[in-house]
């Protein structure tokens, strides 16, 4: 498990994990030979019951949520598995019951494992205000997480950390939100998870985790590109990052990113464009003050795909899946920039309406925008931030963005769609 918190971690989730991270992205056969098959041990099926790893260290405890235990009975052995796919999930209650899972509404739901069933729960963490775990049942691998505040008005959703089960097979995902002063509090998101080590169709796209004080992503981090080569990051001074991403040149494109922090952070792209056969993204962090911060952040880029790597559009069957750079943010009504738009395999579907400051709405031409997952992204140098009002097929996706102190305030801001997969 990686968390982000570190002085939170015994009060929020007593978990010891039965194979780290580094274990498990080792992979070798040498690695697998030493780890010796688990047994559930007498689990209930309530939230907080435990299950007990046989490993070659020994035995640990841990605690599962209810949703990681169902699908297994007393005594079952499960092989360590490390599942690989996508999802997304609108986490639509923010009040719910401490630790009482509850489903997430079908059509704002996803997981590629179970794609005409709802399996992600969401469950709210009693930890203090605004900590929540999202399971993604069957996606275990460690990939990106991508998390944006929902409901229009200005706050901070960030990464807490993620819990990896190899043994059950299934990854939970810590959010933790924030209001603008930097106080916890209860809000919706929505949250996107991938692990694909392959796009579909090899279309361009790359993921990772890095930043920080360090720069680099570590060992243990998700580091994919499309190509098969190795991405980096480079710090060049407080809350600035270089992201290179070698092979992956290109005249557009698109950027999400996410901030992994235990405080009120928010990251963002400032640019990207290419530099030789690589793609260059400058990230920048801030804090709730509007100073640039040292964070880890999960970082995406795609080009003619949907930011989950998953099938793209309807040949014959797919996901609907659109992205858009809203790159005029005082005019109030305009096409995005073609080489930074992308709906299915259009490059011309979308069309943005500013409402007034800050407020805007993004549709796009052959895309069904009454279900899905979406996430939003500010855009530039400053410190602003945007965050999802809501989306429907007739207003499109609206977006609200703010500065740091709440004002509404017009600037630029990546937005990117993914439906559920739909049989053409």
């Amino acid at each position: 498990m990686r968390r982000f918190s570190q002085s939170g971690l015994a009060a929020r989730r007593a978990v010891s994990v039965a194979l780290t991270m580094a274990l498990a992205l080792a992979g070798t056969a040498a690695t697998a030979a030493t780890a010796t098959a688990a047994t559930v041990s007498s689990p209930t099926r309530t939230a907080g019951a435990t299950k007990t790893v046989a490993t070659a260290a020994g035995t640990k405890t841990t605690v599962l949520p209810r949703s990681a235990i169902e699908p297994f009975a007393t005594g079952r052995t499960a092989a360590f598995v490390e599942g690989r796919g996508a999802g997304f999930v609108w986490a639509s209650d923010a009040s719910a019951p401490f630790n009482v899972e509850y489903s997430p509404p079908p059509a704002w739901q996803y997981n590629s494992s179970s794609p005409f069933t709802v399996v992600n729960t969401v469950r709210r963490i009693p930890s203090g205000l605004g900590s929540y775990g999202v399971t993604f049942p069957n996606l275990s691998g460690v990939g990106v997480i991508h998390v944006t505040p929902y409901g229009g008005d200005a706050a901070y959703c960030n990464v807490d950390g993620f819990l990896n089960n190899f043994e059950f097979n299934f990854q939970e995902v810590y959010v933790q939100c924030y209001s603008l002063a930097g106080a916890r509090i209860d809000h919706r998101f929505t949250v996107s998870l991938t692990n694909v080590q392959a796009s579909w169709q090899g279309r361009p796209m790359a993921y990772l985790t890095g930043g920080g004080l360090a720069g680099r992503p570590s060992p243990w981090d998700a580091n994919v590109n499309s190509t098969g080569a190795v991405n980096t990051v480079t710090r060049s001074a407080a809350g600035s990052y270089v992201v290179r991403l070698p092979n992956l040149a290109g005249p557009g494109g698109h950027v999400q990113v996410t901030a992994f922090s235990n405080r009120a952070v928010h990251c963002k792209p400032g640019s990207w464009f290419p530099d030789g056969s690589a793609e260059l993204i400058y990230v920048q962090c801030f804090d709730h003050t509007g100073s640039p911060v040292d964070s880890v952040f999960g970082l995406t880029y795609v080009d003619q795909l949907n930011i989950l790597g998953l099938s793209t559009g309807f040949n014959p069957d797919g996901h609907d899946s659109a992205y858009a750079w809203a790159d005029q943010p005082f005019t109030e009504s305009y096409q995005p920039n073609s080489n930074y738009q992308f709906a299915n395999f259009t490059a011309t579907a979308g069309s943005v309406r500013r409402t007034g400051p800050g407020s805007y709405g993004m549709r796009f031409q052959d895309v069904n925008l009454s279900t899905g997952g979406v996430q939003v992204t500010a855009y530039g140098w400053g410190p602003e931030l945007c965050v999802i009002a809501y989306w429907n097929g007739g207003d499109g996706i609206q977006t609200r963005c703010y500065d740091q102190s709440g004002t509404p305030v017009d600037t630029y801001y990546n937005v990117s769609f993914t439906g559920p997969f739909m049989v053409g």
